[in-house]
């Protein structure tokens, strides 16, 4: 995750978890869900958006978590 892709190369992200992860992760995910119809727009959006001409796709993540009720990552 986090710098991959920017070099325009493939890449993979891969989880490493094990079972008492998973409580802890629940409860980061539940802590700021955002409804389901939040969710259900905003994967119309990503899914819609058309590609720029150097094949990325540009997101406001600011105008984002004010539409869909998600929260903005401070990080």
């Amino acid at each position: 995750m986090g710098r991959a892709g920017r070099d325009n190369l493939p890449s993979t992200c891969v989880v490493f978890l094990c079972k008492s992860d998973i409580p802890v992760l629940e409860g980061f995910a539940r802590g700021d869900t955002s409804s389901k119809e939040s969710i259900e727009l905003w994967l119309s959006e990503v899914m819609l958006k058309k590609e720029e001409d150097d094949g990325t796709i540009n997101f406001n993540h600011f105008q984002q978590g004010k539409t869909y009720d998600m929260r903005v990552s401070q990080h």
